[in-house]
């Protein structure tokens, strides 16, 4: 094996993987780098039970509904489900189980305003800055095991 392809792999510390429950539960602030410097929200994970449990009916009632949304685009019978629908859903869902708080906005956090902007569907962008966000909290911090040895 020349020197080039030999790579030595330093071991992970196996507790290094493990997710923070309680933040994932309880919410963390996470920054927002897609919106912009000082935007931050204070959401729970996307693991987070109730939101899970909520996800999953909001989609099995759109599935009932628009049955013909799973086809393909090509197919005679498609109908996607519209927009607006999409998200009123889930800002619903959102504003509900995951966004606790935020700062860096014109407008001071309130349920009401998060409902209010979450299922609007031109506040795209602040949806999926929140689900990214969400997606962050309780993340694991790799580590790895330090090389003792001296040359």
């Amino acid at each position: 094996m020349s020197p080039q392809t030999k790579t030595a792999h330093k071991p992970v510390i196996l507790n290094s993987l493990k997710s923070d429950i309680d933040k994932e539960r309880e919410g963390d602030w996470q920054e927002s780098t897609e919106i912009g410097p000082g935007v931050a929200f204070k959401v729970r994970s996307t693991n987070y039970p109730a939101y899970a449990v909520a996800r999953d009916a909001a989609s099995a009632r759109l599935t009932r509904k628009y049955p013909n949304a799973s086809l393909s685009a090509d197919h005679d019978d498609y109908q996607p489900i519209p927009e607006e629908v999409l998200a009123e859903v889930n800002g619903e869902i959102i504003a509900q189980h995951l966004l606790l708080d935020w700062r860096g906005l014109d407008i001071p956090y309130s349920p009401d305003a998060a409902l209010s902007a979450l299922t609007d569907v031109t506040f795209r962008v602040l949806r999926s800055a929140v689900m990214l966000a969400a997606t962050r909290v309780g993340r694991y911090e790799v580590k790895f095991v330090e090389d003792t040895s001296k040359n």
